[in-house]
């Protein structure tokens, strides 16, 4: 910092932000003040810093280079690659010298017409024996793949992995094109039509109780878009049982019914009250302490020659056959809307007992 004091490039006042040069990917737009970027010693990490700079900054914008023997020198991103001489002790950005690289116009155009090109005939031979049912495998991998990029808070490859689940959505737009089906266009507006209609109280002029009855019917107004008979109606049951039984447990909470298992009544306080000794807190100790509890359940079970998997899944999917059946029983009483919670977990109890 001396060097930089010393020799104008900064005031004591100056804010300035300090990277080093192996975090060149974190590099953006907007920064305060001075960036200087340090450890760019070698060609190979001054390159990747020149390659990040031109992503995201013009090519004219003015940088200033310090050299290890104290020597400045002041040219365009566009110069830098090739004219700074080794070895460089930091490279300096000032905010307000900063031009901004023009932002392309977004378009899905060219990952759509890549595809076109590898489906084409003379295209590529894996790509073009694709279908819709031999991609599932790959489509679910990346999807939790993305999920794994989360977990680990790694936004560089959250940023590849959405680009992979992109891909595979177009893959199957692409294929549907093929057959007559839909296209890209068609999946777009579909979804953009559908989130207007789902948010009346955005795009639309609303009273404060009108989003509130919007927010109370949410599945109702799903249920009526989709013109679906059953509330579960539209589940995938090939999920995984896990994440089956939590949608199945959000969607029957929807409407007021929310002690869905049908133990005996003798049975309810053990089950409850060894959950509930588990999972105590919403925080991360609690996840852990439910995790735990999860993992020796499935161990447990295991011992006992029963598949974990299987065995919530084969729940679920009875559960959600009960359920519709519970529906069509309680057509004559009214809507789920016209009955109480209580009455509407009364008449769940006594669906159970018959069963």
């Amino acid at each position: 910092m001396r060097k930089l004091l010393k020799n104008g490039i900064l005031t004591e006042k100056d804010s300035f932000t300090l990277m080093n040069a192996e975090e060149e990917e974190h590099i953006s737009l907007p920064f305060y003040g001075t960036l200087i970027i340090t450890g760019a010693e070698d060609e190979e990490r001054q390159k990747c810093i020149f390659i990040r700079l031109m992503e995201i900054c013009d090519e004219m914008t003015p940088i200033t280079t310090l050299m290890y023997n104290g020597k400045i020198l002041k040219c365009t991103i566009k110069e830098f690659n090739n004219k700074i001489i080794f070895p460089v002790e930091a490279v300096i950005l000032k905010a307000p010298e900063i031009i901004k690289k023009e932002m392309k116009k977004f378009t899905l155009k060219p990952i759509i017409d890549t595809m076109k090109t590898l489906r084409e005939p003379g295209g590529c031979p894996w790509d073009r024996s694709q279908n819709h049912m031999t991609l599932r495998t790959y489509f679910l991998q990346e999807v939790y793949e993305v999920i794994d990029a989360i977990e680990e808070n790694d936004i560089l490859n959250l940023k590849e992995e959405l680009g992979d689940v992109l891909l595979q959505v177009v893959f199957h737009a692409r294929i549907a094109e093929e057959n007559g089906e839909f296209s890209m266009q068609d999946v777009v507006d579909g979804i953009t039509n559908k989130m207007v209609k789902r948010h009346p109280f955005i795009f639309e002029k609303m009273s404060k109780e009108d989003l509130f009855a919007v927010i109370k019917n949410w599945e109702k107004r799903k249920r009526k878009e989709k013109n679906r008979k059953y509330l579960l109606s539209g589940i995938p049951k090939c999920l995984p049982s896990l994440l089956l039984a939590c949608i199945i447990q959000k969607k029957v909470s929807s409407v007021g019914i929310y002690d869905l298992t049908a133990f005996r009544e003798d049975e309810k306080p053990l089950w409850r009250n060894a959950t509930q000794r588990e999972v105590q807190t919403g925080n991360r100790m609690g996840e852990e302490s439910a995790g735990a509890y999860l993992f020796e359940l499935a161990r447990v079970m295991q011992e006992k020659g029963i598949d974990p998997e299987l065995s919530l899944h084969s729940f679920c999917v009875n559960l959600m056959r009960r359920f519709s059946e519970f529906e069509d029983g309680i057509r004559g009483c009214g809507s789920f809307d016209a009955l109480s919670q209580e009455r509407l977990e009364e008449l769940w109890r006594e669906f159970n007992a018959k069963v």
